[in-house]
């Protein structure tokens, strides 16, 4: 072996030798660095943040991430974690939820890895039980069984699917007994919804019986109004326990939104003087404002069912009164038939079935009666619900705000800070939608109250009433033409006739009244859609813009972090000091940790769990075989499209014995080998095109280079696109302005 290759293995020797001694004395294990790349591929923010600093820096950093850093950074991301599960969780995970976040770090680690385990098995029984509670008999039927089974699959496989399709089947036959007795609109009405789809057969029974049979004028028998305040009661129950639901976990949401908002401003402000805690408070303080914003949207969705909720009530209560004054209308028939049977003998048969009548009447009001005051305590319930939510997505919207100054106070990350004003602005929208519709839905819900007790009472008074009429039918059919006071009787049969048609006309406007009321909670639901439409408009607006400001802000960080990491690499290589250069070295592959292409991705990240000497390897060779691979990996790419002509030209450029013919397709010749294949695909965008986009194109067009076709199809044409769609959204809107477009 020559002197020289001698003293370079001694070198490379004293090298490792030298640091493996470093780290033994600050007590590093000897897969320190594999650890912590296991650790950012695996964590959340925090931990991947933290992690990338640790593998850029000394042994003591190191070291300090895996003592300390890590466990702070991974409860910083649980912490994240649990207060997105409180948007979705049970009770009794949002309980354990609540209680892990007020405990230290180990209380919430445990919680996230087996804590929520024995609630969320609670919780998926409660969830079956409360479907079971207000479902048909198809829904008592599955959930029964797969509360009997108690397995975790069988649970979950109701809850996720199973649920759906029972109530389909109890929707289908509620659907199938409209049949009976039908008129012609009903009839097609129900047939048409029969034989399409689930959502069909949902709308008959929502709103699209009572259409057709007003089309049909017909009247409902008092068997079929009890089946509708029933089916509507058991809806009100059930939107109602949603939206209790709901507004329950915006409220335990916003709670600890609150609390991490204050966590957050208080970090940011004790992390002024040190910029690597500023930066992961500002961090902290934008998470705690995106989890605001969640639980905001969770409350607009708790005030949107308190609606539904209102309206089934509604038609429960006008159900009711119907029945009511179906059962008041029999009362006064049983009641003439008594006196029409004190009079005359051959009567009796005629008395006994209006007496027979009048019972079943009776009983079938006191189902409407009960109907009716399941449904007042729904919406009674559901009133109450809709004022949590708005109190809650208020709530949210505030520490959302909160949250966004800590993020702006911490002064390091305008990125962090402007994702803590986003998210704010997207609770506070959030919120006045929920507290909008939470108003509504408190009026609606209050005035359905109201009137599905009135109904209550009206359907038992005539029940009463037709108790009553049955036992004076009964009564003169059994001493039919035997009374010697007839006419006595008669007057009294009268006077009590009298009072029940007083009730059943009662009755009547009643149910008119709350025919205005349902009329009234559809408007609201119709506002309520066409809100939150808006919302969502403007949700997905500007989410549309943030992807555009991110896409142009992250090719703009591409273009710096890679010109950064060819100067850190290029510093690298000129440093004489091995561990000087190794630092460069590091850097320059943490900016490469998340790199697009597999291989150099792959050697960046084997770099930062090597020695130094390791490092300066990659700098030296190890960076550059890996970008060639990754090129070599896209034009094959390229070349196994079927389009010839790329093709042919990816595989010229692979086939190459030249070392920058890969490298020189991908910039340039990829582009131009398509110039004939762009020039089509623009000639196809003038197709209905408007007039942004008509200028984009013929410029283009005009232009005739590959690179300013191809410059119109990534860049320009969805900017003119945009701007086409806008003018033509403003015009529909506004009639004026689409004639002055026309002019």
């Amino acid at each position: 072996m020559s002197g020289l290759a001698v003293g370079l293995a001694l070198s490379v020797l004293s090298t490792a030798w030298a640091e493996s001694a470093a780290a033994a004395d600050v007590g590093l294990p000897d897969n320190a660095r594999v650890q912590i790349l296991n650790a950012w591929q695996l964590g959340g923010r925090a931990v991947r943040e933290q992690a990338q600093v640790a593998l850029a820096g000394t042994n003591d950093e190191l070291k300090s991430f895996l003592d300390t850093g890590m466990a702070r950074a991974r409860s910083e991301d649980e912490r994240v974690a649990a207060l997105a599960m409180l948007n979705s969780a049970g009770p009794g995970v949002r309980a354990a939820i609540q209680k892990a976040l007020s405990g230290s770090d180990t209380d919430l680690h445990l919680f996230i890895t087996e804590g929520y385990k024995g609630p969320l098995s609670d919780d998926r029984r409660a969830a079956v039980l409360m479907v079971l509670n207000t479902g048909g008999k198809a829904v008592v039927r599955d959930a029964n069984k797969a509360l009997n089974d108690g397995s975790e699959k069988a649970l979950n496989t109701f809850l996720q699917s199973g649920q759906y399709a029972a109530r389909q089947e109890d929707e289908q036959g509620e659907a199938l007994a409209m049949l009976n007795g039908a008129g012609p609109n009903l009839t097609q009405a129900v047939n048409r919804a029969l034989n399409g789809t689930p959502a069909d057969v949902t709308q008959l029974l929502d709103k699209g019986q009572y259409l057709a049979r007003a089309r049909d004028q017909e009247s409902l028998t008092i068997g079929q109004l009890v089946s509708q305040a029933e089916s509507a009661g058991r809806r009100a129950r059930e939107a109602t326990a949603a939206a209790k639901e709901a507004s329950e976990r915006a409220e335990s949401a916003s709670a600890e939104a609150k609390k991490a908002a204050k966590i957050a401003a208080d970090q940011s402000t004790a992390a002024q003087a040190d910029s690597v805690k500023a930066s992961s408070a500002a961090g902290r303080a934008a998470d705690a404002a995106r989890g605001a914003a969640d639980a905001a949207r969770t409350a607009v969705a708790a005030s949107r069912t308190a609606i539904t909720a209102a309206r089934t009530a509604a038609d429960a209560a006008q159900a009711a009164a119907g029945a009511a004054a179906a059962a008041s209308q029999a009362s006064v028939r049983a009641y003439n038939a008594a006196s029409a049977a004190s009079k005359d003998s051959s009567q009796a048969a005629s008395a006994s079935e209006a007496a027979k009548t009048a019972r079943d009447t009776a009983k079938m009001a006191r189902r409407a009666a009960d109907a009716a005051k399941s449904a007042a305590d729904a919406s009674s319930s559901a009133q109450e619900s809709s004022a949590a939510a708005a109190r809650a997505g208020q709530n949210a919207a505030s520490s959302a705000a909160s949250a966004a100054d800590a993020a702006e106070a911490a002064g390091v990350s305008q990125a962090q800070a402007k994702r803590a004003r986003d998210a704010a602005s997207l609770a506070q929208s959030a919120a006045n939608t929920a507290t909008a519709s939470a108003n509504r839905a408190a009026t609606l819900a209050g005035r359905a109250a109201v009137a599905a007790r009135e109904a209550q009472t009206a359907a038992n008074s005539a029940a009463g009433h037709a108790d009553a009429a049955a036992a004076a039918a009964e009564d003169a059919a059994t001493h039919a033409g035997q009374a010697a006071d007839w006419a006595k009787k008669a007057t009294a049969n009268a006077d009590a006739a009298i009072s029940a048609a007083t009730d059943a006309s009662n009755a009547v406007k009643q149910a008119q009244s709350v025919a205005q009321l349902a009329r009234d909670t559809e408007a609201a639901q119709l506002a309520e859609q066409r809100a939150l439409a808006i919302e969502v408009a403007k949700k997905l607006k500007a989410e549309e813009s943030q992807d555009q400001a991110q896409s142009q802000q992250a090719q703009a960080q591409q273009a710096a972090t890679t010109q950064a990491t060819s100067d850190l690499l290029a510093q690298a290589k000129a440093e004489t000091d091995t561990a000087k250069a190794a630092t460069l070295g590091r850097r320059a592959a943490v900016n490469l940790m998340d790199s697009a292409g597999s291989w150099t991705r792959q050697a960046a990240q084997s770099a930062l769990t090597a020695g130094d000497q390791g490092v300066l390897e990659w700098v030296t060779t190890g960076y550059t075989k890996a970008l060639g691979l990754d090129d070599r990996e896209k034009v094959l790419t390229l070349a196994k499209l079927n389009r010839v002509t790329l093709s042919e030209a990816a595989q010229k450029a692979l086939a190459s014995s030249d070392p920058r013919a890969v490298t020189d397709f991908l910039l340039h010749g990829a582009v131009d080998v398509q110039s004939d294949d762009y020039r089509v695909t623009v000639l196809e965008t003038l197709t209905g095109a408007g007039k942004a986009v008509t200028a984009a194109a013929n410029a283009a067009l005009n232009d005739g280079s590959a690179a300013a076709l191809h410059k119109y199809l990534l860049e320009t044409f969805p900017r003119a696109k945009a701007e086409d769609n806008s003018v033509a959204a403003t015009a529909a809107l506004n009639p004026a302005f689409r004639v002055i477009r026309l002019v």
